[in-house]
């Protein structure tokens, strides 16, 4: 038996009563629910993705092997109607796999751990509530450091790569302090003396000119760092449309419902 961690979201209908259901489902279909956290409402992110969301984690068993517990998920969002016709769109219910015991995979059809579990507040502080203990097979460190991560301020992010300047990153950082607080973000530069691990929150190795095979999931990094894959004659405003994304999905805002 494996125990798993699974994340749920949604912003169509009743989702509390969605989340329910589901749950119910998974029963039926060999996977036991152990816990679920509170829900939580969180921003949604990106301009298409609709309302609010209301998000929640559960943990489960289940002797299914990851593939196949993926796709008992998939069948379960199917069972409310779940769209996948827009990415980050509206959608009823949101199923998604988190971790399976320890096991780490990384294929284009999969990827566990799931490759954003560590840096999305509305995914780690659920899971705080129900596995704070959970230890992450390859960034070794519990869901509770992980989470503990995003509560510092400013967000500590080193960025380097191709097409990138002093006055390139100034700009990027003055852009997003202007969209979440003058003290939430900063930008150093890799190869800055004010460089230093101590409180880093990620790195960010940008790619100019490299364009990301279409449909691919994002491979594991062996510590916290996000690739992001920028073309030259979008460069500047692709960069930033990244970072907004991932300081939103970081920072971002929650409550009990």
């Amino acid at each position: 038996m494996a125990i798993c961690g699974i994340a749920l979201g949604g912003n169509i209908g009743n989702t509390s009563e969605i989340f329910q259901e589901a749950m119910l489902l998974l029963e039926e279909r060999s996977v036991s629910i152990r816990a679920v956290s509170a829900l939580l409402h969180t921003p949604a992110m990106g301009a298409v993705a609709g309302d609010d969301f209301v998000n929640a984690a559960a943990v489960v068993e289940t002797r299914l092997p990851p593939t196949e517990l993926l796709a008992t998920l998939h069948d379960v969002e199917a069972a409310f109607k779940r769209a996948r016709d827009i990415r980050w769109g509206p959608r009823s219910l949101d199923l998604d796999l988190l971790y399976h015991g320890q096991t780490v995979i990384c294929t284009d059809q999969i990827v566990v751990p799931h490759p954003a579990l560590w840096y999305r507040r509305f995914v780690l502080q659920p899971l705080t509530e129900i596995a704070p203990e959970f230890h992450h097979p390859i960034l070794k460190e519990d869901v509770s450091e992980l989470y503990q991560q995003l509560q510092q301020r400013p967000l500590r992010i080193t960025i380097s790569g191709a097409g990138l300047s002093d006055i390139v990153v100034s700009d990027l950082e003055r852009s997003l302090q202007r969209r979440f607080g003058v003290d939430a973000i900063h930008l150093v530069p890799k190869d800055s003396k004010q460089n230093s691990d101590a409180n880093r929150f990620t790195a960010v190795i940008v790619n100019s000119g490299t364009k990301r095979i279409g449909g691919l999931q994002p491979a594991h990094e062996a510590d916290r760092t996000i690739r992001f894959y920028c073309q030259p004659d979008e460069f500047k405003k692709q960069l930033l449309n990244s970072l907004t994304d991932l300081c939103a999905a970081a920072i971002g805002y929650s409550s009990s419902c």
